[in-house]
């Protein structure tokens, strides 16, 4: 499924063929409409290079500032430390699960309640 994704990057590898792809004859999914699968793969699909570059730079960031919070919380013994360990398992654990499988919004329920410890201003950060 991957390939048959793939090779549709090739029309516009920068920007993707964006979200409104199935409409036509020439974009229509030959998977009748079942995902390829990966985040990534469908991620530059639809939003190209720049879009999958993007994406990974927010996880970075989100991911930068929950490591932050954790290092503080842990010395100061913090109860928020709990959904920030929670939030980064959670963060880590969806995105090797999007490898092998398309979007679960689930897992940023946990990803939310850690980011909202970060920004609390109880963690300093």
């Amino acid at each position: 499924r991957w390939e048959m994704e793939m090779d549709k990057i090739v029309d516009s590898p920068l920007t993707g063929l964006g979200f409104g792809g199935y409409w036509g004859e020439e974009h229509f999914l030959r998977t009748d409409g079942v995902s390829p699968h990966n985040l990534y793969v469908q991620i530059l699909v639809k939003l190209g290079l720049v879009g999958l570059v993007l994406y990974l730079a927010v996880v970075a960031r989100v991911f930068q500032k929950m490591y932050q919070a954790v290092t503080l919380t842990g010395k100061n013994k913090d109860p928020e430390f709990i959904f920030l360990i929670t939030g980064i398992i959670a963060l880590i654990g969806s995105h090797t699960y999007y490898l092998a499988y398309s979007f679960d919004s689930f897992s940023f329920f946990f990803i939310g309640l850690s980011m909202a410890a970060v920004n609390a201003g109880t963690t300093g950060t």
